[in-house]
């Protein structure tokens, strides 16, 4: 048995394995499936699918009958939307049930299989990977991942439950893209990257899966903070990967903050040959002072630091962003050579 969501994007795909360990597969819709996506996609109106953006973007990756109609276009889209499809089977219970935050204690060992409680925890591991992936991939996805938290059902489809029970596929940001020239070719999955940072992941399971669902849990849920919680989120990240805990007695210049600067801006160097690592260097004592603050509740001094930012034309989420770029780097870094990392975090 297994369940399915929506990626955001598309392309033709004979059923790919994406993670043996998690039993994740991408595959085409079938059935009732594409009924479902049609459904999303009926808010695409007449003006918009005679927009010429849209109109090209048929042209080049759509049979040439999805131009007929605006029907015909929205089930040429849906067709070759892309599932991801995890498995929910019976086998998978004690698995499930044994990496649940609550574990035995809230559940109990001889509690009865239920498909859908298993389908509720799986569904959260798997978004957790998804958003890891994400990262690494330079937010790979054009469009959110998991468009409305609810997985594609063929039993609430056909009980005729009410639209909002349906994964709703945001038609505003799907068209923006259409509209900004290339933009649209975002939507069409680059497999060959996907399958390969996937294969480099899944070699380090299941040995690192408590770090990756760490990171992939802040990912997925920090976009609903502030921004200086998020900054606090992101940081801990880059901490978690590249720091020690300092034993300052024998070495004083063994700080945290001294690790987070130096270590961040050595990976995002070798990431990034013609990167200014001075000014790498000041930007990331900025952004470990501004998250100091934070945390202390410096507010005077929170002022202080972003009136600065300010001046350089950057605000809390611009900030965030930089920080996302150095995790990417880390991460990137980390699933071709652990061991650097490994060592660069013990250093």
């Amino acid at each position: 048995m297994s369940r399915s969501l929506l990626l955001s994007g598309f392309g033709n795909i004979a059923k790919i394995s994406l993670s043996k360990y998690h039993r994740i597969e991408l595959d085409n819709p079938k059935g009732y499936e594409i009924d479902c996506i049609v459904r999303c996609l009926d808010k695409i109106t007449d003006e918009d699918f005679n927009d010429q953006s849209i109109q090209e973007f048929a042209r080049k990756n759509l049979p040439k009958n999805s131009l007929k109609s605006l029907k015909s276009f929205q089930e040429a889209l849906a067709k070759k939307w892309v599932i991801l499809r995890f498995d929910v089977s019976k086998e998978l219970y004690e698995e499930v049930f044994s990496k649940h935050p609550l574990g035995y204690d809230a559940f109990g060992p001889d509690v009865d299989y239920d498909e859908d409680t298993v389908a509720s925890v799986k569904k959260t591991h798997v978004l957790f990977y998804l958003e890891f992936l994400n990262l690494v991939l330079n937010d790979f996805f054009a469009l959110p991942i998991f468009f409305s938290g609810t997985p594609i059902e063929g039993e609430a489809y056909d009980a005729g439950m009410p639209p909002d029970v349906y994964p709703s596929i945001n038609v505003q940001e799907l068209s923006k893209l259409f509209k900004e020239e290339t933009d649209g070719d975002k939507l069409i999955l680059k497999l060959p990257k996907l399958k390969y940072y996937a294969g480099q992941l899944e070699k380090l399971l299941p040995d690192q899966e408590k770090r990756f669902k760490y990171i992939g849990e802040i990912l997925f849920f920090h976009s609903t903070l502030d921004w200086n919680l998020q900054l606090i989120m992101l940081v801990s990240i880059i901490e978690l990967m590249l720091t020690h805990n300092p034993d300052q007695r024998y070495n004083a210049e063994d700080s945290i903050s001294k690790q987070f600067i130096l270590k961040t801006a050595d990976v995002y160097y070798q990431e990034n040959k013609k990167a200014d690592l001075r000014e790498t260097e000041k930007l990331l004592r900025q952004i470990y002072n501004l998250r100091s603050s934070i945390a202390h509740g410096e507010y005077s001094n929170i002022e202080k630091i972003m009136d600065k930012f300010h001046t350089e034309g950057l605000n809390g989420s611009d900030l965030n962003d930089r920080i996302r770029e150095f995790i990417r780097c880390i991460i990137r870094r980390y699933l071709l050579d652990p061991e650097y990392i490994d060592f660069l975090k013990r250093r």
